[in-house]
């Protein structure tokens, strides 16, 4: 007799999905960090440019199309000091300009998304005395992402 597994045995979890910052980005090589080991959760919005059009013979019907994307990831999790990941936002967020500027690896449902990215709203330090320090930072997208399908190696610029 064969077991019929229940619907909710096939969703992602979140713990699936991986993400990595360039921790050297003036340097020749990359050294990509995890922002998993610090972090607990992880929030993608696509932030679409959406163009609506109503014309005369539509019957006052509207159309849409998506022309751009603008998109970030907001994370939020436990500072750690000795976390390579948690010490590169911890020197980045008194920095402006090019100080803030690296790139991601993103790796989800079979998908790796790199791209130049802005790292914004970096806090550390928040939250009860009996809690560990808090750390957020929102990772913002700096034109069209490269996205690579695992097996097959095909990547859309």
């Amino acid at each position: 007799m064969s077991q019929i597994l229940p619907k909710v045995a096939g969703v992602e979890l979140n713990s699936a999905i991986s993400v990595e910052i360039n921790t050297t980005p003036t340097e020749d090589a990359p050294t990509y960090a995890s922002l998993c080991n610090a972090f607990k959760s992880a929030a993608i919005a696509m932030n679409e440019v959406v163009y609506n059009a109503t014309y005369l013979n539509d019957g006052g019907y509207g159309s849409s199309h998506v022309v751009g994307f603008a998109p970030t990831v907001t994370m939020q999790g436990d500072f750690m000091a000795a976390d390579p990941a948690c010490a590169y936002l911890d020197k980045a967020q008194w920095e402006v300009g090019a100080g803030r500027v690296t790139d991601i690896k993103m790796t989800r449902n079979g998908q790796t998304v790199t791209c130049p990215v802005t790292l914004t709203s970096i806090a550390i330090a928040g939250g009860e005395s009996t809690a560990p320090n808090s750390v957020s930072v929102t990772i913002a997208f700096n034109g069209k992402p490269t996205v690579t399908a695992a097996d097959s190696g095909d990547a859309t610029p």
